[in-house]
């Protein structure tokens, strides 16, 4: 087979190739596709964001989170956030109520770590708020 034979072949080959992925324009519907109901978002009543660190007693780490609730009804939920400062980790849970549509400034203390080391070499890699 010369190249002009070779590469002929390759092309044909191709466009022969083309037309067969799922996308096609073809109007015939697959008969073994299922219909897949899209799930419907539940809002998430509380929401959590972290204001500002500062040093406590000790300096120890303090985390000032705030929940905002996004309700028109009060709602208690549990925080939990997680500080790392260089290799070592911490994690603080809290419980807090929160008044329909206020929000609430918690301050959570890091007893194992230090404002210090946060400063140089930390970060929040969890936090969350669940009801």
């Amino acid at each position: 087979m010369d190249r002009r034979q070779f590469l002929a072949a390759g092309v044909g080959g191709a466009a022969l190739l083309a037309g067969c992925y799922e996308g096609s324009d073809d109007d015939e519907e697959d008969p073994t596709a299922t219909e897949t109901a899209t799930p419907t978002p539940t809002p998430t009543p509380l929401a959590l964001g972290i204001a500002g660190v500062s040093e406590g007693t000790d300096g120890a780490l303090v985390a000032t989170v705030e929940v905002v609730n996004q309700s028109e009804a009060e709602r208690t939920g549990t925080i939990e956030l997680t500080a790392r400062a260089g290799e070592d980790r911490q994690t603080v849970t809290r419980e807090v109520t929160v008044p329909a549509g206020e929000t609430a400034t918690v301050a959570l203390t890091f007893s194992a770590l230090t404002r210090e080391a946060f400063s140089q070499d930390g970060s929040f890699p969890t936090a969350t708020v669940t009801t």
